[in-house]
């Protein structure tokens, strides 16, 4: 499948959907003494559906290429940071997938230009 810029809206769901997974993994975390005993076996589970959610959703929906190391890092990388208990309470799994949009559309707008250069050099 060939890749596809990331429009506005489709930003704007995919920050809005990482968003709303941080927010309930932090307010489970947040529980005086549930949140505490069992939270953070709850906010893997949660955060694992996450994953998979966006990994399926970059990867059908928008063609991006996780080979490269610079849409790669920061998606898995905060994957990393998300299953260290407590720390997952933070905004990486939104701050992973900010920094996958990043890349990949400017990735693929060093790829547009190439394509314009080679077209006027061929005409």
């Amino acid at each position: 499948m060939p890749s596809k810029k990331f429009g506005n809206i489709g930003i704007g769901f995919l920050v809005g959907a990482s968003l709303s997974f941080d927010v309930c993994v932090l307010i489970i975390l947040a529980i005086p003494v549930v949140g505490q005993l069992i939270g953070p076996f709850i906010a893997q589970l949660i955060n694992v559906a996450a994953y998979i959610l966006f990994f399926l959703w970059l990867k059908i929906g928008y063609g991006v290429s996780f080979i490269r190391v610079d849409r790669a890092l920061p998606f898995f990388g905060s994957g990393l940071l998300e299953s260290i208990p407590y720390i997952n309470g933070g905004p990486s799994l939104t701050i992973g997938i900010i920094a996958t949009i990043y890349y990949h559309n400017k990735s693929l707008s060093k790829q547009d230009g190439f394509m314009a250069e080679e077209k006027q050099r061929i005409n």
